[in-house]
């Protein structure tokens, strides 16, 4: 999401930690929400004071028998095919005296594991610290369409002076509760808000082939209206709600702690400023048997398609360039058609190219990676005045996988980023001589996979952004920002990182340009299949606790046929590059398909 805040130097911020009480099921929830649990004891910004159970799990949502059985058969196919390395929705005990060390609970390494917790005394709690545990007693409102708490509940519950309520319970809390917190009860939304069908969440968006999965996280206070504190947009998985899910789930569970930081800063008015949205209406009706296999079948259709375009088609990236005499500085040329393409060798591809200013001509570096290898390293070639391309030459190449070589100007020299995620590391590199020879001049953040850093300066203030996930999710959805007071650091990270959580424009796609009286950023859209699109956003604000921007433009692969995706593009004096995903038969591949179905 695109994070917005108001200015906090005439604000008090709250002078002690918020106070926080969870509500769940049992003492045995889901990883992901174990995780959650876990990092609100270690939250500098809040504590944990109770943690309410009702003892007892309930379906969430009902559906007919034959269409419940059909989705089963599904997931247990799903399961078989997909195995995953850390399963959100794995039960994970915190009644013991402590965590067990779970493959499905992973975690970031400042993260630490969840305290035992106890039932707390039979009294009112006093002012220790020691964690409150007691069980609820939840019935029905009157209509049937929430949980209500019993009064020695709310008593207890108002005992504690709670800043924020977080109700993990399968169905929606009314009646006095939303009043026992000072900024409401604070619940986790997945999926669209007036979905066609019910069911498990996730499920539908991959059965429809949906390209995004919404999550959010609301806070309600009263009886017809929520404030939607945090939003995110996810990649919907094409062929698994399993995969889908999970990467989706283990995002979402830091949403709580962003809130609260924000909440921490600002005090009412972070609550103040987020955008009233009316309370969802009755759940969707459930997919009938007849609905569920319909759907089941056209989705089966879809994956036979797609497996069967896997075997006889590949995807190659390759790059593209259009010369543009007299257009100077980094402002992309943003109409590819009639671009010179440079196709690769069949055995690799080429991608995210950026260009510089090299004598009479340009030097462009990229990402080139052989099939046959585990690994990218970084090449480059050369274009001179009339157009002419070189052949390409290895210049960069390490241990770990090297991609989208950002190119820096400055203090006199051409400095590059390569991404280096799988090292662990963002490092800073100097052409001793552009474009063969680099020295590794510093490393500007360690224990960090972060992909496609992009620097800039901006009134005064270097930023860095790239994209980072949570653990257990995709690090294709979540933009980070970092500021210092030059390239060589230090780094500090923007107080509202990641200030961005979309899929659709997160991740960098190249480096910002100045034009019409502000930054541009390029992003690339994974909305539907990885690298579909480029989005250019219009920096609208930026300093260390703000982030603003708005989408302009975007740039599609759709000028040529076969053309499949389009995700980096960069610009330097009147030579604009880009690269570009064409569909491409495999050799032998119809004959040996034909064979397979004969």
């Amino acid at each position: 999401m695109t994070t917005e805040t108001t200015e906090t130097a005439d604000l008090e911020p709250p002078s002690q930690k918020l106070r926080v009480a969870v509500l769940l099921e049992d003492l045995r929830p889901p990883a992901w929400i174990a995780r959650v649990i876990r990092d609100l004891q270690s939250c500098p910004e809040a504590t944990l004071v109770a943690l309410g159970q009702t003892g007892a799990s309930a379906p969430a949502h009902s559906e007919p028998v034959a269409a419940r059985a059909l989705r089963k058969l599904y997931e247990l196919a799903d399961a078989r095919a997909f195995p995953l390395a850390s399963d959100p929705f794995e039960r994970v005990e915190i009644s013991g005296p402590s965590v067990p060390s779970s493959p499905s609970v992973p975690s970031a390494p400042s993260r630490s594991p969840v305290p035992s917790v106890s039932s707390g005394p039979s009294g009112p709690p006093g002012p220790s610290s020691d964690l409150d545990v007691f069980s609820l007693h939840p019935r029905a409102s009157h209509d049937g369409s929430a949980l209500e708490l019993d009064d020695a509940d709310l008593a207890r519950l108002a005992r504690h002076r709670l800043d924020v309520i977080l109700s993990f319970l399968p169905r929606p809390l009314g009646g006095g509760v939303l009043s026992r917190a000072r900024y409401g009860v604070w619940t986790y939304h997945f999926g669209e808000e007036q979905p066609a069908h019910d069911g498990p969440d996730g499920f539908w968006e991959v059965v429809d082939q949906a390209p995004v999965t919404r999550s959010a996280l609301r806070a309600r206070s009263g009886a017809h209206h929520a404030r939607l504190l945090y939003e995110s947009w996810s990649a919907t998985d094409p062929i698994s709600v399993r995969r889908s899910r999970a990467s989706c789930y283990w995002k979402s569970s830091a949403f709580v702690l962003r809130a609260l930081r924000e909440l921490h800063d600002l005090g009412p008015a972070a609550l103040e400023r987020k955008p009233l949205i009316p309370l969802s209406p009755p759940r969707a009706p459930a997919a009938s048997g007849r609905q569920m296999a319909v759907s089941l079948a056209r989705f089966g259709g879809a994956i036979v398609r797609r497996e069967a375009q896997r075997r006889t088609i590949r995807d190659q990236w390759t790059l593209a360039y259009r010369l543009d005499p007299g257009h100077r500085g980094s402002v992309p040329v943003c109409a590819p058609a009639g671009a010179t393409r440079l196709s690769p060798p069949l055995d690799r591809f080429w991608a995210d190219p950026f260009v510089a200013r090299h004598g009479d001509g340009w030097t462009v570096l990229f990402e080139e990676k052989l099939y046959a290898e585990r690994k990218a390293h970084i090449s480059a070639l050369s274009i001179d005045r009339d157009g002419r391309a070189s052949e390409p030459e290895r210049v960069l190449e390490r241990e770990y996988h090297l991609s989208y070589p950002f190119l820096l100007s400055w203090d006199g020299a051409w400095w590059m980023i390569p991404e280096t995620a799988r090292n662990r590391t963002v490092e800073l590199w100097r052409a001793v001589e552009l474009p063969r020879r680099w020295k590794l001049e510093r490393t500007l953040l360690e224990g960090v996979q972060a992909v496609d850093s992009t620097l800039f300066e901006h009134e005064g203030m270097w930023w860095l952004y790239c994209n980072i996930g949570e653990p257990g999710a995709s690090r294709e959805e979540e933009l980070h920002l970092f500021h210092a007071p030059s390239p060589l650091g230090p780094w500090t990270p923007h107080r509202r990182s990641p200030v961005k959580s979309d899929i659709r424009s997160a991740r960098p796609a190249g480096r910002p340009f100045w034009t019409d009286g502000a930054w541009h950023r390029p992003a690339q859209d994974g909305s539907g299949s990885y690298g579909s699109g480029i989005a250019i956003h219009r920096i609208e604000r930026l300093d260390p606790h703000h982030f603003e921007e708005r989408q302009v433009s975007r740039l599609a692969p759709d000028w040529e046929p076969r053309l499949t995706g389009l995700h980096t593009i960069n610009a330097c004096d009147g030579l604009t590059v880009f690269d570009v995903r064409v569909a491409r038969p495999r050799p032998g591949a119809l004959g040996a398909l034909g064979r397979r179905l004969a």
